[in-house]
């Protein structure tokens, strides 16, 4: 089962540390458990306004900390969420079709996915 985010968490940052505390992990001892550079998630914790994570990094704090990664998603981009939710059944499908491919298969799957909207940006 996974956990949904809730609503009181002031931000994203906030909610990091608090996973970070509740497990008594150093920032390298949450990275390594997080499978995301060191430097990623101070980044996260410490910046002032931290950039969004990517779809690739959201998957692997998602899993780690056994959160659904909808609930993280809506958390930190109600807009991209509500989207999400007046899109047709695509996003529901790829949502179910993520959750049955291996990790490495979804890093796959989200990398691609990252480059082509970085190139759909540039136009």
């Amino acid at each position: 089962m996974r956990y949904v985010i809730g609503e009181n968490m002031a931000t994203f940052r906030d909610w990091l540390r608090e996973q970070q505390e509740a497990r008594g992990y150093s920032v390298p001892e949450f990275a390594r458990f997080l499978d995301i550079g060191v430097t990623t998630l101070r980044s996260f914790i410490r910046d002032q306004e931290p950039l969004m994570p990517s779809g690739r990094i959201l998957l692997k704090i998602a899993k780690a900390t056994n959160v659904n990664l909808e609930s993280l998603v809506t958390y930190l981009d109600p807009e991209a969420a509500e989207r999400i939710k007046q899109s047709s059944g695509r996003a529901q499908f790829f949502a179910e079709l993520l959750d049955s491919l291996s990790d490495e298969q979804a890093e796959v799957v989200f990398n691609i996915i990252e480059t082509m909207r970085r190139q759909n940006e540039r136009q």
